[in-house]
């Protein structure tokens, strides 16, 4: 797909300067991501549509956003150095 740009005496054809510098496979490449992707990766990501489709639909979004937000919270902070040395975990020297 090329894109001509107007000259100042109104002429067309004229390509762009990133038209003309990409490479020639360059938007085949970029244009379908989803071919590159594997079949379960696929069902994987369809399940969690429909997954959140019906969630909105039942209004439990919310309700799931808060608690993914709290266990995903809880995790990183069991992941800082500090919680890791409390337990007794972190080998590396502190900083």
């Amino acid at each position: 797909m090329l894109r001509t740009t107007k000259a100042r005496g109104g002429a067309r054809g004229k390509l762009s300067e990133s038209a003309a510098s990409r490479p020639a496979g360059a938007d085949a490449a970029m244009s379908d991501p989803l071919r590159e992707m594997s079949d379960s990766a696929k069902h994987a990501i369809d399940a969690v549509s429909i997954g959140t489709g019906v969630a909105a639909l039942v209004q439990w979004l919310p309700s799931i956003a808060a608690i993914l937000t709290i266990i995903w919270t809880a995790l990183r902070i069991y992941e800082t150095r500090t919680i890791q040395r409390l337990l007794g975990r972190d080998e590396s020297p502190a900083e």
